[in-house]
């Protein structure tokens, strides 16, 4: 998973919503040290992504920054490797953000799902288990009727469960 930051930028307020022909599709803000610079969202309809800054200034030093990341740099370097294609250093700000935003949104949804579970099903982690697997059993959790007996049962586990109490 990405950081959630680009230097100095973070974004903020992601939401998901339904394309053209249902899609999925994200939109948010775009912060520096905090405080929201602009708007950017996925074409809906597949074209670049729209940004919409407060100032030309802060647009500019925004894809200057971008275009320094780790993800736009990798992927310049494997355009050219693999297919000799020398990418302009202009724009890759929508490959960074987008990037960026699918997994912070995968680990919301993730975190949401685990929730739910949670309400009716005991949901657990085992030590050496990839990460992002999770195991349940079909009970309602209660530390106190549960913990002593999962641990007997699965020792080291993970209760993820007491996340959410």
């Amino acid at each position: 998973m990405q950081e959630n930051k680009i230097g100095p930028y973070s974004l903020g307020g992601i939401k998901s919503f339904k394309g053209h022909e249902g899609e999925g599709c994200l939109q948010g803000t775009l912060l520096l040290n905090g405080k929201k610079i602009a708007e950017w969202s996925e074409d809906s309809w597949g074209g670049p992504m729209h940004f919409h800054f407060k100032t030309l200034e802060a647009e500019k030093a925004f894809f200057e920054e971008a275009n320094r990341h780790k993800i736009a740099v990798e992927f310049a370097q494997e355009m050219l490797k693999e297919y000799g294609v020398a990418c302009a250093d202009n724009n890759h700000a929508d490959l960074v953000v987008s990037t960026i935003a699918m997994d912070l949104d995968l680990l919301k949804r993730q975190e949401a799902q685990l929730k739910r579970w949670c309400k009716t099903k005991i949901v657990f982690r085992l030590p050496g288990d990839t990460e992002g697997e999770y195991r349940t059993l079909n009970v309602a959790y209660s530390a106190t009727q549960h913990d002593k007996e999962m641990e007997r049962r699965f020792p080291g586990c993970e209760i993820i469960n007491k996340r959410f109490l």
